[in-house]
């Protein structure tokens, strides 16, 4: 049932829907309003929808309490007939929940104007006393919850949202959602910074994990009809991420213990990932990375950010043949590990390489950016987690000569044209960096990006959140 209830009149109807598509990107299902739904466009749904609800949102416009108590009754037959109005019928139940439920939550949105007026605190009073629910605290509840006030004509609803999703989601009652210790710009992120580090050199070892674990065990049983994939490739599947410093130059040493796993059991994990018998969502939620074993399926990759010669950001577009996220922005290379690589005759290396790291950002770099990585300075910044997708990250930078007039002219020619993706370039501007990111996230922006981003901005001291 629903999260989060949406209550407006007729004017503010494209805010609230618009508010709905935008929490629907960022992956939280659950936002719900009472007409153009499969479910819930009926006046008898309103009592059960707000029941299950954790928070309402109000959008309240100029004409919000029109129709409320004082034009609601005419004559019929001789009897009194009550013209209902369905906000005013939210506006009740949303009231008896408050009573009866501490935990809930309201927040107000004042479209185009800033309080509730002196008239339509007395209409919400004849209101809850005609519904025999009045008491003192009642008309405070509206008229001094939580307030965002919004001008259609001046403010972007981009910052709208934002604010909304970041006063929702902040709140304990939502605690159960899939909420990482990563913020942006003052956004939370389903994305943890499992380890990082900016300034000292990282190095990353793999180590075979010999114990079984019992949950793939499970997905292996399960019975389904999931799509099964023609390619069946070998995957880095990461169980546990442990650090140590070096004693003489304090730089940081990252551990991987790890899985080897065939993708068609990752691509199962994917494709069950809501299935109730599994539960994964609760086990990510639950994940202690300092204490526990990681026991989903996963395949680790590579997420990295390449800074052009001529100080440009390289962004990239995901194509359409991509089954996860498609279409959607990016940070420059998004590539799973491979655990053996033959690059050319003589030059071939594995997972138990000193190098390999290195060494697959640079294989990344030929097959999603240029062919020509012959003068490239990778800095690796450290490893995150993405609970939304169980998705296992080495993050990095890659400075590279070459200009945003080279990429473009050699991206074509790159080592792996299957992909269809498409380069974005961005002046390294603050405010340009933050209108760009605002437009990618209409589309789509994954939270990994813009952790990737993030670091990347640290590195370099360029602080766009100021």
């Amino acid at each position: 049932m629903s999260d989060i209830f949406l209550c407006y009149r007729s004017s503010g109807a494209q805010t609230a829907k618009l508010f709905k598509k935008y929490m629907t990107s960022r992956k939280y299902d659950g936002v719900w309003y009472s007409d153009d739904e499969a479910y819930g466009n009926y006046k008898s749904d309103i009592p059960d929808l707000i029941s299950y609800a954790k928070c309402a949102v109000l959008f309240i416009t100029n004409d919000f309490f029109e129709n409320f108590v004082s034009d609601n009754k005419t004559s019929k037959s001789n009897d009194a007939v009550r013209i209902e109005c369905i906000t005013s019928l939210e506006i009740v139940e949303i009231e008896r929940k408050i009573q009866n439920d501490k935990s809930f939550k309201l927040v107000t949105v004042f479209l185009d104007r800033d309080a509730i007026t002196i008239n339509e605190q007395i209409i919400l009073r004849q209101l809850f006393s005609e519904a025999d629910i009045l008491t003192s605290d009642s008309v405070n509840h509206f008229a001094q919850s939580n307030v965002v006030k919004f001008n259609t004509r001046k403010d972007d609803e981009e910052d709208l949202f934002e604010n909304l999703y970041n006063s929702i989601l902040s709140s304990e009652f939502f605690g159960d959602k899939l909420v990482g210790n990563f913020e942006f710009c003052k956004s939370q992120t389903t994305v943890d910074i499992i380890l990082q580090d900016l300034q000292k050199p990282i190095s990353i070892k793999f180590l075979e994990y010999s114990d079984e674990i019992d949950f793939y065990k499970k997905i292996e049983r399960i019975s389904s009809n999931v799509f099964e994939p023609k390619q069946n490739d070998d995957m880095i599947s990461v169980v546990r991420c442990m650090s140590a410093r070096e004693s003489n130059t304090d730089n940081l040493d990252i551990e991987i213990l790890f899985r080897t796993i065939e993708y068609k059991l990752f691509n199962k994990c994917i494709q069950l990932w809501n299935n109730e018998r599994l539960k994964i969502n609760e086990k990510i939620y639950n994940y202690d990375s300092e204490e526990d074993v990681f026991c989903i399926p996963n395949a680790m990759g590579l997420a990295l950010m390449v800074i052009t010669a001529d100080n440009y950001l390289v962004f990239s577009r995901r194509s359409t043949q991509r089954r996860i996220r498609t279409g959607e922005f990016d940070c420059s290379i998004v590539e799973g590990l491979k655990i053996e690589v033959s690059e050319s005759p003589g030059f071939e290396y594995d997972i138990s390489d000193d190098n390999y790291v290195i060494n697959e950002c640079r294989r990344a770099y030929k097959e999603e950016v240029s062919y020509n990585d012959s003068n490239i300075d990778i800095k690796l910044n450290g490893i995150i987690l993405d609970k939304q997708y169980g998705q296992w990250n080495i993050v990095g930078t890659i400075f590279t000569d070459r200009t945003r007039e080279q990429l473009t002219q050699e991206h074509p020619l790159r080592k792996d044209t299957y992909e269809k993706n498409q380069l974005i370039f961005v002046p390294l501007e603050k405010e340009t960096i933050k209108q760009k990111l605002k437009e990618f996230k209409r589309v789509g922006l994954w939270d990994t990006a813009l952790a990737v981003l993030k670091l990347t901005l640290l590195r370099i001291g360029l602080d766009i959140e100021e």
